[in-house]
């Protein structure tokens, strides 16, 4: 299951490739548990949107557009964000039923590339986000587990009377900490 480290890794590795381009075209599958928007809003809203910027909280990555909307993606247990050609998204899709989401982009200069998003037991999610509209699941989450600061943390686990692994698992109290580096 992805973690925080690496989300943070799929951030840092998308954000070159995604920044900066614009979402000539949406390919979505059918409606799912994947689709917190309805899949062919999620392609209204998005195409043509030019992408400026891509961040993460917790295990949550946010892709924010030039009208001020938000793409808020979760990868889930299995779930894989990726770019390549254009070609091999053809590919991709044709054959792989588990492409929920697919995105051409293109470049400034014209250049065009794909971004997909897979996940084969489907508990990835993704959720488009109004302008100034904050996701529900990110109002709940605590600080991020790279960015708190030992005071802040002393001061939420001091008012805890449970096993240090149940709180620092607690998004709440800590976002993006799994079970993996809880241990």
């Amino acid at each position: 299951m992805p973690e925080l480290p690496e989300v943070e890794v799929t951030r840092r590795r998308l954000a070159p490739a995604w920044i900066g381009r614009r979402i000539t075209r949406v390919v979505t599958g059918p409606p799912s548990y994947f689709f917190l928007t309805p899949p062919d809003l999620l392609a209204a809203r998005l195409r043509g949107r030019v992408t400026t910027d891509l961040t993460r909280h917790g295990k949550y990555l946010l892709a924010a557009f030039d009208d001020g909307s938000r793409l808020l993606c979760h990868l889930g247990m299995t779930g894989q964000l990726f770019t390549c050609t254009s070609a091999e998204a053809r590919r991709w899709l044709g054959v792989d039923p588990h492409v929920h989401l697919a995105l051409a982009l293109r470049d400034p200069a014209g250049a065009r590339s794909s971004l997909l998003f897979r996940d084969v037991r489907k508990f990835g999610k993704v959720q488009w986000l109004a302008p100034g509209v904050t996701a529900e699941r990110l109002a709940k989450m605590g600080p991020d587990a790279l960015r708190i600061t030992p005071r802040a943390l002393h001061e939420a686990l001091a008012q805890r009377g449970i096993p240090i692994k149940t709180a620092l698992l607690d998004q709440s109290v800590l976002a993006g900490v799994g079970n993996i580096y809880a241990d």
